[in-house]
């Protein structure tokens, strides 16, 4: 997914996006039992939502996986994207999307389920984590450098939190 800092006139050419739609990095494939959506949140527009609600109203997957770069939900350096909030969170919970998983804070977070829609901050690879705190929201919140990832096997979501020591931190299970 695109971020503050990247520039998609020079990613295009160098990452072949075949979802992208009309020019915009904004995308869905499926893959599995799961439907992914990468959301562009550093053009976060009225036509983008509109596409999100359809795109997630076709969907006939039973796991659904969001991500984006900005983080609806957090108490890092960065805090919370209430733009997000108010174009997007409304759509994820009408479509029931079951994992929202976001960067831009450099720090790991993983929310309470919020209206039933699981949210986890993921931002610890590169220069290094910043702090983090935590907020009525924050189930789990960690200043670690990590990497996420996610298996799905029938009824159960699992994500794993992994620190630059290969040791697991924290996990996360959803059931449908």
């Amino acid at each position: 997914a695109i971020g503050n800092h990247d520039d998609p006139a020079v990613l295009r050419p160098v990452y072949d996006l075949p979802f992208a739609t009309g020019g915009h990095s904004w995308y869905s494939f499926d893959q599995g039992d799961v439907h992914v959506v990468a959301l562009d949140t550093p053009e976060m527009i009225p036509d983008q939502a509109a596409w999100l609600d359809q795109d997630l109203a076709g969907n006939q997957l039973p796991w659904v996986v969001v991500y984006g770069h900005h983080p609806p939900y957090s108490s890092g350096e960065h805090g919370s994207s209430m733009e997000f909030r108010q174009l997007f969170v409304p759509i994820l919970e009408k479509h029931r999307v079951d994992l929202v998983l976001s960067g831009h804070d450099h720090n790991y977070e993983r929310m309470a389920p919020q209206n039933g829609v699981h949210y986890v901050v993921t931002g610890g690879g590169g220069r290094g984590p910043r702090a983090v705190g935590s907020s009525a929201f924050t189930a789990f919140s960690e200043a670690v450098l990590h990497f996420v990832y996610v298996e799905v096997a029938g009824d159960q979501l699992l994500l794993h939190a992994i620190d630059g020591e290969g040791t697991e931190f924290d996990q996360l299970l959803i059931r449908h």
